[in-house]
């Protein structure tokens, strides 16, 4: 079943056939209605505004999903006229997700990277995990603090932690330990965070810039913080880390 988020946009291709696994049929007056699973009411249609004449029985729809459309399953029908002027419609379904600015990755994501279904729920998990161990938050993403390539790789970790934690419901109540034994079979942790962190995840957040090389402050504006106004005793302490620039070591 397809996937799309609300304020996305999602193409329906419809295909009118002569018979079930036959060539595709020349019909007319072709007609698309989307009707919500969950109420059973048409939120689309019945239109032929916006229908596309792909190839001969072959009709496509795009719909703009609004921002504030409910969540859920959503059937869409082709309605048209045959040859024989027998009325014909080809169906199919979709589904529309929450749409959220609180995590760093989608349902569709997770989808894409793990070919493994998720919910809001274990998105919201994997994105408090994430930001604890990635030493950053949602927050500096929104102020675009964080570069296409940390955000690529923190989308990553989350889609990868989501199903990591659907596998391993016992991670927020579990103990700590270093290793485990048990019906004479043993094993150690890789690491201290192996059992809270998806290896994936771990790798994904391994590689982000202020993981790979230290940083360290240098004060080059430390000079132009003076002249405007911000006195010497400021910017020492950190009201005055606007001024300073972040360089590696």
């Amino acid at each position: 079943m397809s996937e799309v988020l609300q304020g996305q946009d999602i193409t329906i291709t419809g295909t009118f056939l002569e018979y079930a696994g036959g060539p595709p049929a020349p019909v007319s007056a072709v007609t698309v209605t989307i009707t919500s699973s969950l109420t059973g009411l048409a939120v689309v249609g019945p239109t032929a505004t916006g229908v596309l004449n792909l190839a001969t029985g072959v009709y496509s729809y795009t719909w703009s999903v609004p921002e504030d459309q409910a969540a859920g399953d959503y059937a869409i029908s082709f309605d048209a006229t045959d040859a024989q002027d027998d009325d014909v419609s080809t169906s199919g379904t979709f589904t529309v997700r929450l749409f959220t600015d609180e995590t760093w990755a989608t349902i569709l994501d997770v989808s894409r990277y793990t070919g493994v279904a998720v919910e809001e729920t274990d998105l919201f998990q994997a994105q408090a995990i994430i930001e604890l161990f990635s030493g950053t938050t949602i927050l500096a993403s929104h102020g675009e603090m964080i570069t296409t390539r940390n955000l690529r790789l923190l989308r990553m970790a989350v889609s990868y932690e989501a199903v990591f934690l659907k596998d391993h419901p016992g991670l927020f109540t579990d103990a700590d330990v270093e290793n485990y034994s048990q019906d004479g079979s043993s094993a150690t942790y890789s690491h201290v965070n192996a059992a809270l962190l998806a290896p994936l995840a771990k790798r994904c957040l391994d590689r982000l810039s202020w993981k790979l090389e230290p940083l360290r402050a240098l004060p080059r504006n430390r000079r132009a913080g003076i002249d405007m106004g911000i006195t010497s005793s400021i910017m020492d302490t950190e009201a005055g880390d606007k001024y300073l620039v972040w360089e590696t070591m």
